[in-house]
């Protein structure tokens, strides 16, 4: 009986144990499963066992089983929960690295986009830079201003494109201004009326440097350019001149040749004149210098090498070598000094002035006293100008073209310096508006300026010609 209820209870503890692992069976994994399917085919050999030992041994065996079972489910369960902790990690860590590579694409292309819109913005810049953008080019400007002593001392302004300099009376004056390639106009105005203005116009096309001389009238501004000097390349046969004729007059005519050579020119012609007589003038002094047979050169024309250059100097007219006597004469010395004396003196008697002046080289630069002659060459025929302090008029007159008449103007006020104000005994016939010297206290270059303001450049003339001239023609009184 006992044996019965043991194997009775022993198959009931077995039940229970297959039921209950059949319930923990429905939660495990399938790899589970695997394992208990090896466990269940060891089953029978324990069962075998258990029926050969004591009781005692196998309540103490299952008491054992039991536990290790136990344990068995636990670690199968903390499995199930280290799998499930895993799987959300690495599906955290998954989602953490997708966001972070979407952020850094999404970065990269932003940095991108602004570089390319960037890029995008500066050449549509460039674009209309390159279509609006002109080139401008520096225009140096030299203003001589000639002072008024008395009269019409006022202020001028200088103007061009929206720019304004103001030109204090008397005082020369270098500007600058940065203009767009093409014509400009120049514009000097009184700056207490700005009814009294002239406009000058320039062609604006590389660097350049120009000059002007101005003089302040009743009612009106002269405005003379002295030079357009242009930043050009040259060809290797050419010369720009630095300066014109007017900074070689007065000049040792050697120390003008080495200008000149240094310069470049090579065919250069010497040609003295023996015309002074009572040694006001400087011997060997200059008196013109022409290039290319034009003596209206200014600084910045441009000429080639081997132009033509003539030097006029002064030289005593006793070394004129065509008045020297001749070998069979100077047989009888007694007789040729007689000669020669009396030649002398009758040219002493005849000639009283200095070539183009009675001054001498102190007072002609003043010019205020004293006569003056003036030429101003032409192809067929030449003008002159005679200015007479003494008589207190101006004589002007052409020769070569057949006129006989010569024309007599009052000289109202002034001097070669600040310009002289003529006097027209009818208005209507007035043609000169001022009559100064190029530069001031240099009194060989002389400018008449017209109605219109249009300036005639004059050199120096032999006086005694002029007068010869003059006194062929008939004088009517302006």
């Amino acid at each position: 009986m006992d044996k019965e209820k043991e194997e009775k209870e022993n198959n009931e503890i077995e039940e229970a144990k297959k039921e209950k692992k059949q319930e923990e069976n429905k939660d495990k994994p399938k790899e589970d499963h695997k394992e208990n399917k090896q466990e269940k085919t060891q089953e029978k050999p324990k069962e075998e066992i258990k029926e050969t030992q004591p009781k005692e041994q196998i309540e103490n065996n299952n008491e054992n089983l039991e536990k290790n079972e136990n344990k068995t489910m636990n670690n199968n369960s903390n499995t199930v929960k280290v799998g499930k902790t895993d799987t959300k990690t690495i599906v955290i860590i998954c989602l953490s690295v997708f966001i972070v590579i979407c952020l850094i694409v999404i970065s990269v292309q932003g940095t991108t986009i602004r570089a390319y819109r960037k890029e995008l913005v500066n050449s549509k810049r460039n674009i209309v830079t390159d279509v609006v953008q002109i080139e401008k080019y520096k225009v140096k400007v030299h203003i001589n201003f000639i002072p008024n002593l008395l009269l019409n001392k006022y202020d001028v302004t200088l103007s061009v494109e929206g720019q304004e300099k103001t030109l204090k009376h008397g005082v020369d004056k270098d500007f600058e201004f940065d203009l767009e390639e093409g014509e400009h106009t120049l514009t000097f105005t009184d700056v207490e009326d700005s009814s009294i203005y002239t406009d000058v116009k320039i062609e604006v096309k590389e660097n350049m440097e120009v000059g002007y001389k101005i003089s302040c009238y009743d009612n009106s501004i002269s405005v003379e350019n002295l030079y357009i000097d242009r930043d050009v390349e040259l060809a290797e046969n050419e010369i720009k001149m630095k300066n014109d004729k007017y900074e070689y007059t007065t000049k040792n005519y050697k120390d003008v040749k080495e200008k000149l050579q240094e310069l470049g020119f090579t065919n250069i012609v010497e040609k003295p004149v023996y015309d002074i007589v009572l040694g006001w003038t400087e011997e060997e002094s200059v008196d013109n210098v022409t290039i290319d047979g034009s003596d209206d050169y200014k600084r910045g024309d441009v000429f080639k090498k081997d132009a033509e250059v003539v030097i006029t100097y002064h030289l005593k007219e006793e070394d004129d070598p065509s008045k020297n006597t001749t070998s069979e004469e100077s047989n009888n010395t007694s007789q040729n000094q007689t000669n020669n004396t009396t030649k002398q003196n009758e040219t002493n008697t005849k000639r009283k002035y200095n070539y183009y002046t009675t001054n001498d080289k102190d007072t002609a630069p003043k010019g205020d006293k004293g006569k003056f002659a003036y030429i101003k060459k032409g192809g067929s025929y030449d003008n002159y100008c005679v200015i007479d302090y003494d008589e207190g008029y101006v004589y002007t007159f052409a020769e070569g073209n057949g006129d006989y008449y010569c024309d007599k103007i009052k000289i109202e006020s002034g001097n070669l310096n600040d310009g002289l104000k003529l006097s027209y005994k009818d208005k209507n016939n007035a043609f000169i508006k001022s009559i100064h010297f190029k530069y001031k206290e240099v009194p060989h270059q002389l400018v008449i300026v017209d109605n219109d303001y249009h300036d005639y450049e004059y050199s120096t003339a032999s006086l005694e010609d002029a007068l010869s001239l003059m006194a062929k023609k008939e004088k009517k009184i302006q």
